[in-house]
């Protein structure tokens, strides 16, 4: 007879016997379930983070409308609900480093913020 190992299952806490020293789950459902509500609990953390930026790169967008660029007092973008603090990646434009959320540059001059579409 093949020996039996106890393990806990880490869906349930229930504890089950096995011949496979290499099993984790109680069964297949159990695997799904434990496996489904880990990659919840990782989407929930992402949205978590996404949504601020996603809505501060909708503000820019509706600000930019259909033009190139623009150039907004910083108060005013602040008032409209965008974090200017919020950026994906930094890239050189002419030789300086500039802030970008996504395919918008984001350009301080004092006061006012030039907004321009990078293609």
């Amino acid at each position: 007879m093949a020996k039996l190992y106890s393990k806990e299952c880490p869906c349930c806490g229930e504890t089950f016997q096995t011949t496979r020293i290499d099993k984790i789950y109680k069964n297949s459902l159990h695997q799904r379930s434990y496996n489904n509500n880990k990659q919840a609990n990782k989407r929930k953390l992402l949205d978590r983070l996404n949504k601020p930026i996603n809505a501060t790169y909708k503000i820019y967008k509706e600000m930019l409308g259909n033009k190139m660029s623009t150039r907004i007092p910083r108060e005013f973008l602040k008032g409209k609900g965008a974090n200017l603090r919020y950026f994906s990646h930094v890239t050189s434009i002419d030789g300086v480093p500039t802030n970008m959320l996504f395919d918008i540059a984001i350009i301080p001059e004092g006061t006012i913020i030039n907004l321009r579409k990078i293609k």
